[in-house]
């Protein structure tokens, strides 16, 4: 009988609402990327290994290993909007967006190297430098340092790519739409970068 309570308590968990002494805590909500006008490719891709384009987790400084959104404020001092809390860190979230962006806007097959550990091919790394908002200008800013390095590692390109959106009201749900705009800008610079190279 004992397992059958906990079995329903964890399936009332994973409701997303559990009614515990008469008070319903509701979910809480979580910021993500979402690639604009859609991401990814429908069917099947083939390509030898060489062609293929693997998308490595952006390095990242201890100010963005968390899934809250900074908040520049033109000195040495870093502030966090209250609420406002990422689905994963921003890192995690970029590289997915990017993979998506490049998988829709390049004719490469992209891969992620976690889950088909090729060699070979042409990877993508890099630094995600800063991804939250600038306080005097009030704007979101995303900027990330690229690597493209070719397979034998005989060539590396390096690339700075930023972009900018007005916040209006610096606040979570303001933050996280800017910070999609200005992520999806960036992302689309990078395929393009990609294609050209």
């Amino acid at each position: 009988m004992k397992l059958i309570s906990l079995s329903a308590l964890a399936l009332l968990s994973l409701s997303g609402c559990v009614n515990i002494g008469g008070k319903a805590v509701a979910p809480v909500a979580l910021l993500t990327l979402t690639p604009e006008g859609g991401g990814g490719t429908d069917g099947a891709r083939t390509a030898p290994t060489a062609e293929t384009l693997g998308v490595a987790l952006p390095l990242a400084p201890q100010a963005l290993n968390v899934t809250r959104i900074p908040v520049y404020d033109g000195s040495a001092q870093i502030t966090y909007i209250k609420g406002a809390t990422w689905a994963e860190v921003p890192a995690a979230l970029f590289k997915s967006l990017l993979i998506e962006t490049l998988s829709a806007k390049t004719s490469r097959l992209v891969l992620d190297p976690r889950a088909a550990p090729l060699s070979g091919g042409i990877m993508l790394s890099g630094r995600l430098v800063q991804f939250g908002v600038d306080a005097p200008s009030a704007r979101a800013v995303v900027i990330y340092d690229a690597l493209l390095t070719r397979p034998g590692g005989k060539t590396v390109m390096a690339h700075r790519f930023q972009a900018f959106a007005p916040v209006g009201v610096i606040e979570g749900n303001s933050a996280g739409r800017a910070l999609n705009q200005a992520a999806n800008d960036v992302a689309s610079q990078v395929s393009e970068w990609v294609r050209a190279n």
